[in-house]
């Protein structure tokens, strides 16, 4: 659903104006073939930069209606296809700072993965199936660049999470966490501790689910929250400080028009998920974190009827959240498509964000934006990208302390801007 922006004309304004050149830092976009004859209708779903600066941007290419998971690697700009032609969704992705890649995605009821070191990337294979849909999750672990993935899949008992993981270039054997829930997220520290996270399906409960790994099986499944939540995100530090992010209340999980209160909670390699701290109030969720321990929460927050305002809250490694800050004029954005963060070592900080037309307010702003923060400074007026991405849509972020990238799709084509 979209959501009209808002008609605070004198902030939206003030906000819309160019900023000088020196808050400029985005250079005019690349285009990123390989996203299909039909770009516009393609979807970015990440982007990441190595240490070397080197980008990756995931998504799927629309050629036609077929959909196909594809991935731009190593500062390429032609995306490349991997598994079937048509039929992907659902895409999720992860890299390390060393260039190691990982996606996985569903094409009908079967869960893909492939697994990238640079430019090079093994034959895509099949995870599992699933009664249901997968909704795969995917984590690479720094340095040994060892992957993860779950999925919602099927048992003989029924439904219940499973897992693969990789040893060398080979997928290992199917395990089953013994428990089903939604939107499964992954993350795993340099040690090679994976965590996960999830939404609870179990009777009667909506809250949020969590289990972790350091070898063998999972351990036993506790509760994060038992109040309702939905738009579950999840990060990790090489060190293991893992931030979960999701929105608590009844309209957390409503499609239609999500809302509710940004909560987080934190774990240390020591100490499991602590009590969850409220950040504000916000309709989705981006969460980022750095290898150095620096986190980055993204909200969106309806205002005054149907403006959208983009906000953020900032960590230190170790430190507590600040509260969500303003960064957005009122705009015309999606709560499908909200705004996504990202953050670098040292704690510099990426927002980016898609808005429409907004049929009540002809002034607002609209096409991609980006505001970059450093490390301990407030967030830039918003940087105009691309004025002629003109509707709804997700973009991908990536920050380090040297560069910074934000990827779209629109009528153009795919494009990707490098600060």
């Amino acid at each position: 659903m979209i959501r009209p922006a808002a008609v605070l004309f004198a902030l939206a304004a003030a906000l819309a104006l160019p900023p000088a050149a020196s808050a400029q830092p985005f250079a005019p976009a690349t285009t990123l073939s390989g996203f299909g004859s039909q770009p516009a209708l393609a979807e970015i779903d990440g982007a990441a930069l190595s240490a070397s600066g080197a980008s990756v941007v995931a998504g799927t290419s629309e050629s036609g209606g077929n959909r196909r998971a594809v991935a731009a690697l190593g500062n390429a700009t032609a995306a490349r296809g991997f598994g079937p032609t048509s039929g992907a969704f659902d895409v999720s992705f992860a890299s390390t700072a060393a260039g190691d890649t990982a996606l996985t995605f569903t094409v009908g009821h079967v869960a893909y993965l492939v697994t990238c070191r640079g430019t090079r990337c093994r034959p895509t294979v099949r995870v599992g199936t699933s009664a249901v849909k997968p909704e795969s999750a995917v984590a690479v672990q720094p340095g040994s660049g060892r992957t993860i993935v779950m999925w919602r899949g099927h048992t003989s008992r029924g439904n219940r999470l499973q897992w693969r993981i990789t040893t060398g270039d080979k997928l290992g054997a199917v395990h089953t966490l013994g428990e089903f829930g939604d939107t499964p997220k992954l993350a795993t520290d340099a040690s090679g501790r994976t965590v996960a996270v999830w939404l609870d399906r179990r009777s009667g409960r909506r809250g949020v689910r969590t289990a972790a790994r350091r070898v063998g099986e999972f351990l036993r499944p506790t509760s994060v929250t038992t109040a309702t939540a939905g738009d579950l995100e999840l990060s990790t530090s090489d060190g293991g400080s893992y931030v979960a992010a999701w929105l608590a209340g009844p309209n957390g999980r409503n499609p239609e028009g999500p809302a509710g209160t940004v909560q987080v909670s934190t774990r240390t390699p020591t100490r499991s998920f602590g009590a969850p701290t409220s950040l504000g109030t916000g309709s989705t969720v981006s969460l980022a974190g750095s290898p150095d321990g620096h986190a980055v929460v993204a909200a969106d927050r309806h205002v005054a009827g149907l403006s959208v305002v983009v906000s953020a809250a900032r960590r230190t490694p170790g430190g507590a959240f600040s509260a969500l800050t303003d960064i957005s004029p009122p705009q015309f954005v999606s709560d499908a498509f909200g705004a996504q963060a990202a953050v670098g070592d040292g704690g510099r900080a990426l927002v980016s964000w898609a808005s429409g037309p907004d049929p009540t307010n002809p002034t607002t702003p609209v096409g991609v934006f980006a505001t970059l923060a450093p490390p301990s400074g407030a967030f830039e007026a918003p940087q105009l990208l691309d004025g002629t991405a003109r509707v709804a849509q997700p973009t991908g972020a990536a920050v380090t302390p040297g560069a910074a990238v934000v990827a779209w799709t629109g009528p153009q084509g795919a494009k990707l801007a490098r600060a």
